[in-house]
């Protein structure tokens, strides 16, 4: 297994309106169709609000997927999705599986 050397971080410095997802992608195995690499990484992602932790989420375990669609963020609402899925095309990632989070 690879490991990275994080941690990533994302800075909304003044957030405008719309609907914020953030997701985290297994790049190296996009091709597979048959992967539990991701969800055995021990991923987690952390929201901070001014320097404060609000969230955390965990990758969710014993799960197949090369996309974990951790959450959405619509007007300082953080609402947790937690979901894994396929995906091969990055750009495809921002609208991937729209249906399944409604």
């Amino acid at each position: 297994m690879q490991h990275s050397y994080g941690p990533e971080t994302i800075t909304i410095h003044h957030e405008t309106d719309g609907v914020y997802r953030y997701s985290v992608h297994d790049y190296t195995n996009r091709f597979s169709n048959y992967s539990y690499k991701l969800s055995s990484s021990s991923a987690r992602a952390r929201v901070f609000r001014d320097g404060q932790l609000v969230n955390t989420f965990h990758v969710p375990s014993n799960q197949e997927g090369t996309l974990w669609t951790v959450f959405e963020m619509n007007n300082g609402v953080i609402s947790p999705i937690n979901v894994m899925s396929y995906e091969t095309d990055l750009g495809n990632i921002n609208k991937s599986h729209d249906a399944d989070l409604i």
